[in-house]
């Protein structure tokens, strides 16, 4: 949709309203109605409130917080066992990358990541753990995704508040 980001909201929000509508008109004597009701009232209210300010072209969503929770993040680099493997021109220059006072060819660079899998948000944490934090420490990453990420619920909100 190349609409405004409230426009957007409402079109989205609606439609998931218009279908859950139908499922509750289909289940009216259902004992489930209480709760399809409540359900389609969150589904309402998430849709929005989260797609209003086009958050994955300006990323008005992130949350330093989240980027800094070191201890979800700890988890998952136990989890997938992960490895930072720098060549040695790179350890060299890794701390000054990113720096206010680094040499201009330093200051922006473009990382390509690849594979990630069947979870595409592996950057997310990967960028956040504290073994790439130490590695480059004034490196502030910006990435780049496909934009279903910014559809899918749940993961939408992790990818957003994860800076993507």
């Amino acid at each position: 949709l190349d609409l405004p980001g409230w426009k957007t909201s409402i079109v989205l929000a609606s439609s998931s309203v218009m279908t859950l509508g139908t499922v509750l008109r289909l289940h009216h004597d259902s004992l489930h109605l209480p709760m399809l009701w409540i359900y389609a009232i969150g589904n309402f209210a998430y849709s929005a409130t989260t797609m209003t300010k086009l958050s994955e072209n300006n990323g008005s969503r992130e949350w330093a917080e989240f980027r800094e929770f070191y201890t979800l993040w700890d988890i998952f680099e136990k989890y997938f066992g992960f490895q930072l493997h720098l060549s040695d021109d790179l350890k060299k220059i890794a701390p000054k990358i990113g720096a206010e006072d680094a040499p201009e060819n330093l200051k922006q660079l473009m990382l390509g990541f690849h594979p990630h899998g069947i979870f595409p948000l592996t950057h997310i944490w990967m960028s956040s753990s504290r073994t790439w934090r130490n590695a480059f420490p004034n490196l502030k990453i910006n990435a780049l995704t496909a934009s279903i990420i910014h559809v899918v619920p749940l993961m939408r909100d992790f990818a957003q508040w994860g800076g993507v």
